[in-house]
């Protein structure tokens, strides 16, 4: 990933930039791995988007070995509040980089192609928060993602889902149901810059199941 950025930056004009703003950007994510929903419930678009980039160089004899900062804010599908910050140094030792962002109410109804493709359950209704926290060093990756589910309902997103899905589809729903709590899902990250592992379907499956018994805490405080 970060020797990727390297190449990018170096096949760029000698350049070294204070501060690079960009305001009421898009980012279109388009997700083609699942065959079985339809091709828009497995895009994620950020829109509105306002991002400060500084420094930015690319070439090292141009810097004074600050690292490069990014920040990001903006709208995710519809409803989600997402901030994102960035720390690397792409011309340094080590490959590092910090990553800190958040999704704040983002509508799970707006996630379809994501929820009903691996997992074959839709959510009804419901919100989700998600924080994640990453840290990259000599290509090595380390970190989590966390979400909260709010409200959360479920039904089985086809027909052709087998009764014991479906069935557990309508027991999550009376779980999750009732009284309303959030729901915490931790989901562990790690591997290789370049091929991250996140084994978020098994979390979320096992998280939804069991940890409704126990409110979640909050998550962390707004930036």
């Amino acid at each position: 990933m970060m020797a990727s950025l390297r190449r990018r930056l170096l096949a760029l004009p000698p350049l070294r930039l204070d501060r690079l703003d960009v305001r009421e950007a898009e980012v279109l994510v388009v997700d083609r791995t699942e065959t079985e929903v339809p091709v828009k419930s497995s895009e994620i678009w950020i829109h509105g988007a306002v991002v400060a980039i500084a420094p930015l160089v690319t070439r090292p004899k141009l810097g004074d070995r600050q690292p490069t900062k990014l920040h990001l804010t903006g709208t995710l599908q519809q409803s989600g509040k997402l901030a994102l910050d960035l720390t690397t140094d792409p011309f340094g030792k080590g490959e590092g980089l910090l990553a800190k962002g958040s999704v704040r109410q983002l509508e799970l109804r707006e996630l379809y192609g994501f929820l009903a493709g691996p997992t074959g359950l839709q959510a009804t209704s419901g919100k989700v928060d998600a924080f994640v926290d990453l840290a990259v060093k000599d290509g090595a990756v380390d970190g989590q993602l966390k979400l909260i589910l709010d409200h959360l309902e479920l039904a089985a997103a086809r027909e052709s889902l087998g009764n014991d899905i479906k069935a557990t589809a309508a027991n999550l729903v009376t779980n999750l149901s009732s009284g309303g709590k959030p729901v915490a899902v931790v989901i562990p990250i790690s591997g290789h810059a370049d091929d991250p592992k996140a084994a978020m379907q098994a979390a979320i499956m096992t998280a939804i199941r069991d940890a409704y018994l126990t409110p979640a805490k909050p998550g962390p405080s707004s930036r």
